[in-house]
């Protein structure tokens, strides 16, 4: 139960489910049609523009309390070379994040020195969704809270 666990390791264990949540490689488009390369790569303009800011976060399905995730200040920032930096407060990590568009639902990959954490999401103007699971567990199937993965709900700050 999260009500059980110091909040330093809520924090933990949450900044490292976001962290997972985003990265791998750049996106190759070969072997895809022009329709889906466009989506790729208006896909890669969205998310690359501006910065990200956590506004809801469910480990295991279960919801993080509002006031710890608003206290977290968790952004997250996508570069064209494949890179994602995510700050909290004076912790800040950069990873490696790729997307395959051609997938339903779409593909976000991300990798760490703990492996690809495999994820799916949805993106829809300023707000993206995103459910992941950790290393050797297989990709969630639904952009939705559910047991065994990680999701999470991020606005772009204007």
């Amino acid at each position: 139960m999260l009500a059980s666990v110091p909040v330093a390791d809520m924090e933990t264990t949450m900044l490292r489910h976001v962290l997972q949540v985003l990265s791998v490689l750049a996106l190759t488009c070969g072997g895809i049609d022009a329709e889906e390369k466009k989506e790729s790569t208006d896909d890669h303009k969205s998310l690359q523009s501006g910065t990200w800011l956590c506004v809801e976060v469910y480990d295991d399905g279960k919801a993080l309390d509002k006031a710890l995730v608003q206290a977290l200040d968790i952004r997250i920032t996508f570069a064209s070379d494949g890179t994602q930096t995510r700050t909290s407060g004076d912790d800040k990590w950069t990873m490696k994040w790729k997307i395959d568009t051609s997938k339903a639902p779409k593909q976000l990959d991300t990798e760490d020195k703990n492996g690809v954490w495999r994820g799916i999401y949805e993106l829809d103007g300023d707000i993206l969704k995103i459910a992941r699971a950790i290393p050797r567990k297989d990709r969630p199937m639904k952009i939705e809270p559910g047991k065994g993965y990680g999701y999470s709900v991020f606005k772009r700050m204007k």
